[in-house]
């Protein structure tokens, strides 16, 4: 959510001054696909971004993994814009993580991702959201699990993207589930808007994968 100025008509006796309003934010989701192809840097062409908009923030999920190594996510980009890190699992070779560009044209693009290493796999979600900042006000993010908290501010949304090595994603506790890609591995995505506060809201995907080959992300926006 965000803040708006609200004019008021000096005629309606209230004077002519304007006063704070939230707006709530939006958020939907546009894209999601995988695959299980070995690169440093995977192109997932001409993925929907959703209606074009001056404010439009496009949040993205990236999963990816090779096994036996440590990896990192390097660079992401979405309909050429360089997105900016919100939050990444790190130290292992399952990392996840979330990502916000400001891409306000267009109704499709690019999402390159580059690891820092060949991956067997990898998974991307988009979302679009309105009206919300494009840093997030709280995140989490873990490997050897699909399950973490968020405080969320009302008004504010909040996306998640978990991932799975052999079993199939088809559900989430806490956000709204999304859908389930499996290329190599297994993502899931889920997003919701809150009315209200939350407070270390639990949030859950499953079913869960052996602990080790799972990882998930989790981010929230005003």
């Amino acid at each position: 959510g965000c803040y708006k100025m609200l004019t008021v008509n000096a005629a309606s006796g209230f004077g002519s001054g304007g006063g704070g309003a939230v707006v709530p934010a939006t958020i939907s989701q546009t894209a999601h696909a995988g695959t299980g192809t070995n690169n440093t840097t995977t192109t997932f062409s001409g993925l929907s971004l959703g209606a074009a908009d001056a404010g439009r923030i496009m949040v993205c999920g990236v999963a990816g993994g090779q096994p036996g190594t440590v990896e990192t996510v390097d660079i992401v980009t979405i309909g050429g814009v360089t997105a900016t890190e919100q939050v990444v699992s790190t130290g292992t070779n399952r990392p996840c993580g979330i990502w916000t560009a400001a891409v306000p044209s267009g109704t499709t693009g690019d999402v390159v991702v580059t690891f820092s290493t060949s991956m067997s796999f990898c998974h991307v979600a988009l979302w679009r959201m309105l009206e919300g900042d494009a840093t997030a006000t709280d995140t989490d993010a873990a490997n050897g699990k699909v399950d973490g908290t968020l405080t969320i501010k009302g008004g504010g949304v909040a996306v998640g993207f978990g991932q799975n090595d052999n079993t199939t994603v088809t559900a989430c506790s806490g956000l709204t589930f999304g859908d389930n890609v499996s290329a190599e591995r297994e993502t899931g995505t889920s997003a919701a808007a809150f009315a209200a506060n939350q407070t270390e809201l639990s949030i859950d995907f499953t079913p869960a994968d052996t602990p080790g080959n799972t990882s998930c992300a989790f981010a929230a926006f005003f």
